[in-house]
């Protein structure tokens, strides 16, 4: 539903991702206009046993956000985090730069104020 614009989006971030990024981060975040809100952040640094590992930006998409309207399926946090896991597994499995994205060390998401699932791990 929603996997084409976030395709194009995230086609549009990976342009900037510094050379030196070895784990990315999708942070999530619920908007003030009933939105969940998408940024991803890099890192050169991953540890696996320290969920603060993507507090160490060194890359972030700062207010360019992809934004997810909030409808009655997923106003569940629960939900929405499953639809954009799954919208990012799709990127990954099909997305253009889907190589490049699996050569870093791991694929992070999760809310700013919860815990990281990993998507994807070298």
């Amino acid at each position: 539903m929603y996997s084409e614009d976030f395709a194009e989006w995230l086609d549009n971030c990976l342009k900037k991702l510094p050379s030196k990024a070895v784990a990315i981060n999708f942070n999530l975040y619920e908007g003030s206009d009933k939105t969940y809100d998408i940024q991803l952040i890099a890192t050169d640094s991953f540890n696996e046993d320290d969920e603060d590992w993507a507090c160490e930006e060194i890359f972030s998409t700062e207010e360019n956000l992809f934004l997810i309207p909030i409808t009655k399926d997923i106003e569940n946090w629960e939900d929405g985090l499953l639809l954009i896991s799954n919208i990012i597994k799709n990127y990954l499995n099909n997305g253009k730069h889907a190589t490049m994205l699996k050569e870093l060390e791991a694929i992070g998401l999760g809310f700013v104020d919860g815990d990281i699932e990993l998507l994807y791990k070298k």
